[in-house]
């Protein structure tokens, strides 16, 4: 989240984000870290608002995620299904080429 106003060190500006002046001044007069003072008082700020401070952007790259550990949980759950159909093709693909050669073996025994 961008704070238009803190490079300034506005406490108006976090006034009407309902961040206490008052008590930025008395955390800054501690540590004598405004900025510092002024993001850890609007994370906890941002903190309550638990997902109302969300943006749509936020929103959409949850939705995304929770969508890709979906796939990769179906994913995971019908391996084996995958595994299976490897083993079968390739047991019908071993089938076909020795059905293959034993017909060429037949074929030029009867032409002998």
């Amino acid at each position: 989240m961008w704070v238009n106003g803190l490079g300034k060190r506005s406490t108006k500006i976090l006034n009407t984000l309902g961040i206490s002046a008052d008590e930025l001044k008395g955390r800054v007069k501690k540590s004598g870290d405004f900025m510092k003072e002024a993001i850890e008082l609007v994370n906890k700020e941002l903190d309550k608002q638990g997902d109302l401070a969300l943006t749509s952007a936020d929103k959409a790259t949850q939705a995304s995620v929770k969508w890709e550990n979906a796939q990769l949980r179906v994913g995971q759950r019908f391996q084996w299904l995958g595994e299976l159909w490897t083993k079968i093709s390739g047991n019908i693909a071993d089938s076909i080429t020795s059905f293959a050669t034993e017909t060429t073996s037949v074929k030029k025994a009867i032409q002998e």
